[in-house]
């Protein structure tokens, strides 16, 4: 091949050769350029199916275009050859450059990969084989990730048989060497399988034939990275185990994730926390001395006194510097006492002091003292012994050292196990805050109970300083003290189920649990965030509904283990998977009163009492309880939060008062300047008070944001059309809904063919009055998806609109004997529309109350266009009017 033409590119070298494809480098004799040419092998260019893998391969890779993705050019063919015409990539391989000696330089190329990864899985593109050697790195130190040769392609045909496996197998997910499903979350572990590589120069698994191989990987941990980098800090050693989960639930549930993760990393890699290292070397036996060279000799000494020299400094400085009050978040160590009746076992004391000052050093919440100073400063009271009472000791202790928080423990041995005790007080008052223990292992395990010491020493504090820590589980019991791992995931799960990405947030709740199964607060928070993904999604994700349910009923076998504040949350939620939202708000009523009103939580739980007050239309109720959350109050996570404004807007739209509407919405505004829900929110105001011009401005602007999951310009002008209707401004109606079905039939037709759009479509047309357009799109939705009743509900309310009364009355029967688990009053609620329809309104209220109780929020009533009818009737005005 080499110097031959073909087509108009002539080859100039061949570059390598695998699986999938030979590769070579050739010159462009058009536009004079270097490109790389990649040709199926021999022998299987006239294999139909690799031919059609080999096309995949190209509309795959050629759908994506992000800097960190070697770029596709064209795909051609010549005397039946197909090729791809790709970017050439001048550089080498991540496989030659490994181990990456900086850890600086070995995230920022993960980082890169991450976010070539995270274009392609936005995309639906998987791509199956990620390893060193399909990565390079150019002359201008950028990744480029290459050969989607192995890519599956969302909804293309499935072209890999079934008998074997694709992928290099030492980078392969468990899942896809069991022949399972494969998605973005094979790609995340094998990404795992590449950063450790790149860190240590090794594989995490080893297995000298494909079996043993294999097994290591579905069987087995990942070796220890700390074996080849003893200094790894442990927020990079978490990144590494979560990706490389077994499970794929318990990984990272998207790229973006992890490569938020690695950017705090990067942001101050020198900042390191270190696991708790095995303790060989303590207190073993003393060895004959062995003769050293002079140089080696004094080399140590002078390296042991230049330690001194710093760490003499270090306390010097700090003793200098101290505070004459005491800090809130600065934290000190005391030596652990040995109370083993074993003086050979008195270096363990001071091994568990630096471990446990190095872990609180890690959690980036408090400022630790050093803990040479803090052995320092307690030795020296000890020997002068200026208090008897231990107590009064570690006050003045604290007093000493400025310190806020006072870490002490003790620790005991009983046959061959070892007994770990510790506590933490207030270094000010001398009040006992949190106690550990007894944590015991035997005395060759004895490393694994100080590291469980140390991590719930760490996640205790961090509760106690948490100001987003919003629910009081039990924070103020002297034992709750959650491991630090658990408690952080919960917090990243936390975060996820702020912005409402309660699919995601759900991985996070269930690996704290498994890393804490003492600690309940994220099992409490999976069960929400399945119960909160079921009801988003509709009828059609009621396997979240399920889900959520089996959470509870595991709960509910642990009431005994649970506080006092658990079992009102479990309550909260069983009633949630009820759609009781009366029952709901008493239970959060009853939560205000339990929880201290100086906790730093405390407000967070008036958010709840304004959701649940809002859904009951106890309105003036919702406008005090969000009234309480400050937005301008940084530990106050929720007022933040979307949901927030959303929510207390909406409240002051339902009691009329719009004025008051458009301040929290511009309010919203101002904040979260980009969002489509912050210009619904205003558009909808203004719409009420019928500020048309305004209105016509904001959606020119909205339509130049980039797309943000459902939401679109045509929706929010829909949404704003039935709000003109709905307040009698029929002119400015008329003119919203016309410009929503522009936007929409402007689509591309790929896009338009989406069961999303064409569902808002015939949403749009229903609302525009154009029943028959309408009823097409509905009916082709109903036959693709037979059991979703808002389709069949939709058929039903155009039939009684366009004079189909039986058809009308068959569907309302429908929905009077539909069976099914987690509706929420949504049948009975179609049911009111229908014979609202048929002016039957005495049924239609009735039926409107049943839904209301069922599960319906009044929000629903407010601007339906098939209640129209029913809007100057007094038991519906009665129905509908606040509460309070």
């Amino acid at each position: 091949m080499i110097g031959k033409t073909i087509s108009h590119y002539k080859i100039l070298e061949k570059l390598g050769e695998g699986g999938m494809g030979v590769v070579y480098r050739a010159e462009d004799t058009r536009l004079k350029r270097v490109v790389a040419l990649k040709f199926l092998p021999p022998g299987m260019d006239a294999n139909e199916p690799e031919r059609a893998r080999f096309l995949q391969e190209a509309q795959a890779a050629a759908a994506l275009n992000h800097p960190n993705i070697c770029t596709i050019h064209d795909v051609a063919s010549e005397n039946n050859q197909q090729f791809i015409v790709m970017e050439y990539v001048e550089g080498r391989t991540l496989k030659q450059m490994v181990p990456v000696r900086k850890i600086q330089d070995a995230i920022g190329y993960a980082i890169q990969i991450g976010e070539a990864l995270q274009e392609a899985h936005s995309r639906s593109v998987v791509h199956r084989d990620i390893k060193t050697e399909n990565i390079m790195v150019n002359a201008q130190n950028q990744i480029k990730v290459m050969d989607f040769g192995l890519a599956k392609l969302k909804g293309s045909l499935k072209l890999t048989k079934t008998s074997s496996t694709v992928g290099t197998l030492a980078y392969m997910a468990p899942e896809q060497i069991q022949g399972g499903a494969v998605d973005a979350r094979s790609d995340i572990f094998s990404f795992g399988v590449v950063l450790y590589e790149m860190l240590t120069g090794h594989l995490p698994f080893y297995g000298d034939y494909e079996a043993a191989m294999v097994y290591s990987i579905v069987n087995e941990e990942p070796v220890p990275i700390q074996k080849f980098m003893p200094d790894i800090s442990s927020e990079l050693v978490h990144v590494l185990n979560r990706a490389l989960e077994k499970d794929p639930e318990d990984r990272y549930q998207s790229i973006q994730d992890m490569v938020i993760e690695l950017r705090r990393l990067k942001k101050d890699t020198s900042k390191k926390t270190h696991p708790v290292p095995a303790i060989q070397e303590i207190n073993k036996e003393k060895q004959p001395a062995k003769k050293v060279s002079l140089l080696r000799k004094y080399g140590l000494l002078f390296g042991l006194g230049l330690m001194g020299v710093i760490a003499i400094g270090g306390a010097w400085y700090f003793l200098l510097n101290r505070p004459s009050k005491f800090v809130a978040n600065r934290a000190a160590v005391v030596v652990f006492e040995n109370r083993t009746g074993d003086s050979s076992l008195d270096g363990l004391g001071t091994f568990m002091t630096e471990s446990v000052a190095q872990g609180l050093a890690g959690i980036g919440m408090i400022s630790v003292v050093p803990s040479d100073v803090g052995i320092r400063t307690w030795q020296g009271l000890l020997s002068r012994r200026e208090q008897s009472d231990k107590s009064d000791l570690l006050k003045l202790f604290g007093k000493r050292i400025g310190a806020k928080l006072v870490v002490s423990g003790a620790y005991y041995k009983e046959a061959d196990s070892l007994r770990i005790h510790a506590r933490v007080i207030d270094g000010e008052t001398g009040k006992l805050l949190k106690v550990v223990g007894p944590v015991s292992n035997t005395m060759v395990g004895r490393s694994t109970a100080i590291e469980t010491v140390q991590q719930r020493l760490m996640g205790g504090i961090a509760v106690l300083l948490d100001q987003t820590f919003n629910f009081n589980y039990g924070r103020d019991l002297l034992d709750y003290m959650p491991r630090y791992d658990s408690y952080r995931e919960m917090q990243i799960g936390n975060e996820l189920f702020q912005r409402m990405d309660f699919n995601n947030s759900v991985a996070y709740f269930r690996h704290a649990f498994k890393l804490d199964t003492t600690f309940y607060a994220p099992v409490l928070m999976e069960a929400t965030a399945y119960s909160n993904a079921g009801e988003s999604s509709g009828y059609s994700n009621i396997n979240r509904m399920v889900q959520a349910d089996s959470v509870v009923q595991y709960l509910e076998k642990h009431r005994q283990n649970m506080t006092k504040f658990e079992l009102l949350s479990l309550d909260w939620i069983r009633y949630k998977m009820q759609e009781d939202r009366a029952a709901m708000l008493n239970i959060s009523r009853q939560m205000s009163t339990q929880m201290n009103p100086r906790a730093p939580g405390y407000r967070s739980i008036f958010f709840n009492i304004g959701d649940e007050a809002f859904a009951t239309n106890h309105l003036r109720e919702a406008v005090g309880a969000f009234s309480k959350l400050n937005s301008s109050d940084s530990s106050m996570y929720r007022s933040g939060w979307m949901a927030y404004w959303s929510l207390y807007s909406s409240t002051y739209h339902l009691l009329g008062e719009y004025k008051q509407e458009l301040i929290k919405a511009r309010e919203c505004f101002v904040q979260y300047p980009n969002l489509y829900i912050s210009y619904l929110l205003e558009m909808r105001a203004l719409a009420a008070l019928g500020r048309t011009e305004e209105i016509w401005k904001l959606y020119n602007e909205v339509s130049t944001l980039p797309r943000q999951g459902g939401w679109t310009p045509g929706g929010i002008l829909c949404n704003c059309a039935a709000e003109f209707r709905c307040h009698g401004f029929h002119d400015a109606y008329r003119q919203a809904i016309e410009k929503s079905i522009e936007w929409y039939t402007s689509r591309p037709d790929s896009e338009q063919q989406l069961t999303n759009r064409q569902y808002r479509l015939a949403s749009v047309y229903y609302t525009a009055e154009k029943w028959d357009k309408a009823k097409i799109l509905f009916e082709a939705l109903n036959k693709q998806f037979p059991d979703n009743l808002d389709y069949i509900g939709c058929l039903g309310t155009i039939a009684a609109r366009t004079g189909d009364i039986a058809e009308a009355k068959r569907i309302a029967d429908f929905f009077k004997n539909v069976n099914r688990p987690y509706l929420f009053g949504n049948h009975t609620y179609w049911r009111a529309c229908i014979v609202s329809l048929l002016d039957e309104k005495e049924e239609a209220v009735r039926l409107l109350r049943e839904a209301l109780a069922q599960g319906v929020w009044y929000e629903r009533i407010h601007a339906d266009m098939d209640l129209e009818s029913l809007r100057d009737y007094p038991p519906f005005q009665e129905l509908i009017k606040p509460k309070d």
